[in-house]
């Protein structure tokens, strides 16, 4: 039946054709019932012709309605009139991304990761349910007036595919450029196809091309896909990290068993990549607090060399009262099992990262990170904070402003004194293997610490947060970390710094099944505390 202004579909009375694919054409048109603007995709009559489109469209569509998630386009409506099978869905104002690629530059790399995300999950919910979208590209992924992201057509390229016979024929369906290569070759499909299509697509994203070339023949595309290797991003964006594409080798693997466990790993793992590092230095050797009696050992003593450098004579002034100078103080709270708990409070001054010598006006012991010319007093025994009960408290005291050799001695005290990093030590719990590893399985055995270091910007920022961080950690065979999922989180910022650590310093041997190495998951808990410490003296 041919279309055109006026025609009625169900209860919709077309409008004015959007535009036309390969296989289907959109129109805006009008729910005369509801009276609302909406959008119908009608299917070409050249596949809703073929025998059993029939069934296999409406079988599809009415799977694809009951996809319940913000990020996918709403299905209004489907039907078959006269040979013309259609589906309604909300006519959104917002463009395609496609547009929004082809219009401007590459969006910025927060941009593509709150995109990538959302898509993801979108995915991750239709796998969930047994749908695999098998047509991922940027004409079919639109945005609504307030910039949300959706992704459209669930359902309706399965149900053409199979009809027209084209996937057995491995007949290309529309542009071949987002195509995973499994099916590429016309195999069976399974989420690592879409997860495929995805990563293509945020490598358009990223470098502003898609990796297989710009204006490259369908067999030629077909033939990279398959058989070659995507540029590196950073080949094409210098200043992309070269862990971004370490992501990219792995999303675009030839083999689906070489891709991620799913797309949210993937949009984990670009995430974790691609934006910048937030955290501040780590300590070479932290230092590891337990609940159980300890003795802290005075500060180890150098090695014979060269004398230390003798700092300068500072100039007689009243030192800055402390009282101006309160530090802020970081507990990190890590649950070991039932009864045993570990904190660990470190002081974070602003001038007491480093001393000059003298004694200081309390209990003080060495820092973590004692600078060259620091002269270590010895330490006390640790105190309990009566907030937390039995916690081993670690405090460093400033002992008098720091003047470098280089710099020409003060003249009068500073009130704004520079910030030093200090390092906060941090010790990871046993993992708690899943409920689902095999009867009879050796769990993973954590090998490292995590030792996350948290900048004082952010420290500042989030005084007096006290919660946990829960991760689940896909411990692979081979070992390595597969995947890091936040299961349960206290704030993004804090949770990106705990999954960063993890991410480089987190090390398991993996599980095992009668004595085969086996993939298998873990569980981390991390307890954080932040709060002021209150003034000295």
């Amino acid at each position: 039946m041919p279309l055109s202004e006026g025609t009625r579909l169900g209860n919709c009375r077309l409008v004015r054709k959007l535009g036309e694919g390969g296989m289907a054409e959109v129109w805006e048109a009008v729910d005369v019932t509801l009276e609302r603007r909406v959008a119908i995709k009608v299917v070409k009559e050249t596949i809703s012709s073929l025998p059993e489109f029939d069934a296999r469209f409406r079988r599809e569509a009415k799977t694809a309605a009951q996809l319940e998630h913000p990020n996918i386009l709403q299905i209004y409506g489907f039907g078959v009139e006269n040979g013309v099978a259609f589906i309604e869905m909300p006519c959104l104002s917002g463009g395609t991304l496609a547009s929004r690629l082809e219009s401007g530059p590459p969006p910025p790399p927060e941009t593509v990761c709150e995109w990538v995300d959302a898509l993801a999950s979108a995915l991750d919910a239709a796998h969930g349910r047994g749908i695999i979208h098998r047509d991922i590209k940027s004409v079919n992924v639109l945005f609504d007036q307030s910039g949300r992201i959706v992704l459209a057509d669930f359902g309706l390229a399965k149900s053409m595919a199979d009809s027209s016979g084209l996937t057995a024929a491995g007949t290309l369906m529309g542009t071949p450029m987002y195509l995973s290569p499994e099916q590429a070759r016309g195999e069976s499909l399974t989420p690592a196809s879409d997860q495929f299509s995805l990563g293509v697509l945020a490598f358009r994203m990223l470098t502003g091309r898609l990796p297989w070339g710009p204006n490259a023949a369908p067999a030629v595309v077909m033939m990279r896909i398959v058989s070659h290797a995507a540029p590196a991003p950073s080949s094409l964006r210098p200043e992309v990290h070269p862990a971004v594409d370490a992501v990219f080798d792995r999303v675009l693997a030839k083999k689906p068993e070489g891709r991620y466990e799913s797309c949210g790993d993937f949009a984990a793992a670009l995430r974790e990549a691609l934006l910048p590092r937030r955290n501040s230095m780590v300590a070479d050797t932290p230092t590891v607090i337990s609940s159980q009696p300890i003795l802290v050992a005075p500060a180890p003593v150098p090695a014979a060399g060269p004398p230390p450098r003798r700092p300068r004579p500072v100039a007689a002034s009243a030192p800055v009262p402390l009282s101006r100078r309160p530090g802020l103080v970081v507990l990190l709270l890590l649950f070991l099992g039932v009864n045993s708990v570990v904190l660990a409070l470190v002081v974070w001054d602003k001038i007491g990262a480093r001393r000059t010598g003298g004694s200081a006006e309390g209990p003080s012991v060495p820092a973590v990170l004692p600078a060259p010319d620091s002269t270590p007093t010895p330490a006390p025994a640790p105190a309990l904070d009566p907030m937390s009960g039995p916690i081993v408290v670690v405090e460093q005291t400033p002992t008098a402003p720091l003047v470098p050799a280089d710099t020409p001695p003060p003249t009068a005290p500073s009130e704004t004194p520079t910030p030093e990093p200090s390092p906060i030590p941090t010790v990871e719990p046993t993992p708690t293997p899943p409920a689902a590893l095999p009867p009879g399985a050796i769990p993973p055995v954590r090998t490292t610490d995590v030792r996350p270091t948290f900048s004082d910007d952010l420290m500042r920022r989030h005084g007096g947060l006290d919660g946990r961080v829960e991760l689940e950690v896909l411990v692979l065979a081979d070992g390595t970390i597969g995947s890091i999922h936040v299961v349960r989180g206290v704030d993004p910022e804090i949770d990106d710094v705990v999954v960063q650590a993890a991410r480089r310093q987190l090390g398991f041997a993996p599980a095992s099944l009668r004595g085969r190495p086996i993939a298998a998951r873990a569980t981390v808990v991390v307890g954080v505390r932040f709060r002021l410490a209150p003034p000295p003296g």
